[in-house]
């Protein structure tokens, strides 16, 4: 936005956040709660990333610009006190007290102090879900529905096939990748996920970056993957070569899998490779996650998740999912790494589904032009036959049989 367009009004209270925002003490601290939410507090940044508006005298209204951030944040309702100090955030149809964000925040500063080591090795450890408000009954059934219909859609399908663009962002760097693939999925663990970098419609990113600069957008690399026949095939399009892995077949041989077991948490199927489209568990899905309900209208149903256990609670920091309210089937995901700096954003379209696998036809691709690499080499047996010597004098000789 213009500075010459702004609201005089908004660019007041935002002029006043990002000058509190430095300040070391609690009106600074209350401030920075909204990070979370806005990014970086600058006006300039600010303006460009959302278009703001008072909703009343207190309420302040910010709806992102980026259309792939707005699909999972339709907008953000901030209510101001008579200081201009941020009182609530409202995100759909979740309401964040800022008190309670300052606890948070303040048992994170606590929590690193206390475990803070001599090496510099710091662990932040905290609970937000202890300062959060119980969902009310309602909203917690009308979750549950949610989930339900969700999964059930998911698994009423043996055969899917979507195409898909992708958005990667990485705020410690400030670099966006965008990509286009198509994903198949054969029930229960065959299937490809394969995409391709592609140009931006924008000429400059959306996404502003800490010192007001905008993200540099780099291409992505080409990735296809391939699970059929109890294999992980990883194929190096460029290079015309492609590597197959023996994927775990028992959960001991899982457990034993050694370094590579940290990979196998992500590759060991094409719905763990991505997450939250097809072959949903529910066991895991409400025993692991606390769910949250951001939207629910006749555009789209928003689901906000924050892994509480099992592995997704190290791989990622939240998800949100945006589910068509017609067919339940996912229609966008975007998933927060651990260390909150990585952001992969998929929307899907033209989706094919059928019980019956025979209707995506001959979907695994043809290799046979490629090169296979990093296989073992094979040993051939006969390189083992030695003729048996006799045994050397004053040698006992090796008894082939024990003795009786």
């Amino acid at each position: 936005m213009d500075a010459a367009d702004a609201d005089p009004q908004v660019a007041s209270v935002l002029r006043s956040w990002e000058a509190t925002s430095e300040d070391r003490g609690r009106d600074g601290l209350t401030v920075r709660t909204l990070q979370s939410f806005l990014g970086p507090l600058r006006e300039d940044t600010l303006q460009e990333r959302f278009t703001w508006s008072f909703c009343s005298q207190r309420e302040l209204e910010a709806i992102p610009t980026d259309p792939a951030e707005r699909q999972f944040l339709p907008s953000l309702r901030i209510t101001i006190g008579s200081d201009g100090q941020p009182e609530s955030v409202v995100i759909g149809k979740v309401t964040h007290d800022v008190r309670d964000l300052e606890r948070t925040e303040i048992m994170q500063i606590a929590a690193r102090e206390s475990i803070a080591t001599d090496n510099g090795i710091v662990r932040a450890s905290f609970n937000p879900e202890g300062d959060s408000k119980p969902a009310s009954s309602a909203s917690s059934a009308r979750i549950s529905e949610v989930i339900t219909r969700w999964i059930a859609a998911s698994k009423s399908a043996n055969a899917v096939r979507a195409n898909f663009r992708r958005i990667d962002y990485d705020s410690a760097t400030e670099v966006e990748s965008h990509a286009a693939g198509a994903f198949t999925y054969c029930a229960p663990y065959q299937g490809i996920y394969h995409f391709r970098p592609t140009s931006k419609l924008a000429t400059d990113s959306s996404r502003i970056g800490l010192t007001g600069e905008r993200y540099v957008q780099l291409p992505s690399q080409e990735t296809l993957l391939l699970w059929s026949d109890g294999n992980l095939t990883q194929v190096d399009v460029p290079d015309q070569r492609y590597e197959v892995h023996a994927l775990p077949g028992s959960a001991r041989e899982f457990l034993c899998s050694g370094s590579f077991d940290a990979i196998w948490q992500t590759l060991i199927a094409p719905q763990s490779t991505l997450p939250m489209v097809v072959g949903l568990q529910e066991k895991e899905l409400r025993a692991n996650y606390k769910w949250e309900l951001v939207a629910d209208d006749k555009l789209a149903v928003i689901l906000h998740g924050t892994p509480r256990s099992g592995t997704d609670s190290m791989l990622y920091r939240s998800a949100q999912i945006v589910i068509d309210p017609a067919s339940f089937r996912t229609r966008a995901t975007r998933l927060i790494d651990a260390s909150g700096t990585k952001e992969t954003v998929h929307r899907f379209s033209d989706y094919i589904i059928s019980k019956d696998i025979a209707t995506l036809g001959k979907w695994q691709p043809d290799l046979s032009a490629l090169e296979r690499v990093g296989d073992v080499p094979g040993i051939e047996a006969a390189s083992f036959e030695e003729e048996v010597q006799p045994a050397s004098e004053g040698v006992p000789e090796i008894p082939t049989e024990p003795a009786e």
